[in-house]
């Protein structure tokens, strides 16, 4: 069976991170990851990026070189920009932990370019470059929240809403996005997924309550505070789908992928919170 491998960049103190029995994450100077790259010589920094790098003349590096630089300026290998590799043993297993690494924050960390151990040294395989700031901190409590996550979604991958879901905040989460608003009613189209009722009636109220009663239930936050934010994603993106734009401020677009993310993560590991009769008994609560 072939193994897949993805380089990426994460911020962590370890060496390989086991996520399940056929998922690790190694970093650079791990005997397997020195071996599959072809490196040489390495230096690392105490934060485990790398200082200094040189290959074997065998080294695959010059070929995942091309692509990372050439389509992602943000995983440029040649510029050190990459510490670790995820090996999976199937491609569906990437994606997980891709979507996984997202709902642990929304930075530029995630696969994008990699390659097959099979023997063919085109069988490149590719998720779209992604969006955000910085790269993601790996270590012990963001490991095991990691592997829960890809546990759960391991279990979920292929009840059709998630799959749907997934698609779609793939894309929101990308750098192939063309516009700050359409990012944002893809991002609100997934908070619709989750928290709008079945029936199609006073949907601007009901999601704005729902936000506002599940957010105060699951994360402590103030009902008003949601509940503004929720009436400002909702303006937002009926002004994007009647006008095709509409003004995004930074503090619009944190706010909604920080609520999305924290909605998904708890969605991947119980969707039975977000049915309309939890939905129903949570706002009767008063």
């Amino acid at each position: 069976m072939a193994t897949h491998y993805f380089p990426f960049t994460i911020t962590s103190t370890r060496k390989s991170i086991k996520l399940t029995d056929s998922i690790f994450l190694l970093r650079f100077d791990h005997p397997r990851a020195r071996n599959l790259i072809g490196i040489q010589d390495i230096t690392m920094s105490e934060t485990g990026h790398i200082s200094a790098i040189s290959h074997k003349a065998s080294s695959v590096w010059p070929r995942w070189w091309i692509h990372l630089r050439s389509e992602n300026p943000t995983h440029n290998i040649r510029n050190l920009f990459c510490n670790f590799v995820l090996a999976t043993s199937a491609y569906e297993e990437a994606t997980l932990v891709a979507f996984a690494l997202k709902l642990l924050d929304g930075t530029l960390s995630g696969p994008f370019v990699g390659f097959s151990d099979d023997g063919n040294s085109d069988q490149f395989l590719r998720f779209r470059p992604w969006w955000g700031k910085g790269f993601l901190k790996l270590e012990r409590s963001e490991i095991n929240l990691l592997r829960k996550l890809v546990a759960a979604l391991s279990a979920f991958q292929k009840k059709p809403k998630l799959a749907t879901i997934m698609e779609i905040y793939r894309y929101a989460e990308s750098a192939d996005v063309p516009t700050a608003s359409f990012r944002y009613l893809q991002l609100a189209i997934i908070l619709e997924m989750l928290f709008l009722p079945e029936q199609t009636s006073e949907l601007k109220y009901r999601f704005q309550l729902r936000l506002a009663k599940w957010f105060h239930r699951f994360y402590k936050e103030n009902p008003k505070t949601i509940a503004s934010i929720a009436t400002t994603i909702y303006k937002i993106r009926s002004t994007v789908a009647h006008q095709g734009v509409a003004k995004v401020t930074d503090e619009d677009m944190n706010n909604i992928r920080d609520i999305t993310r924290r909605a998904l993560r708890c969605f991947v590991f119980d969707p039975s919170k977000f049915t309309d009769t939890f939905f129903e008994s949570l706002c009767l609560e008063g």
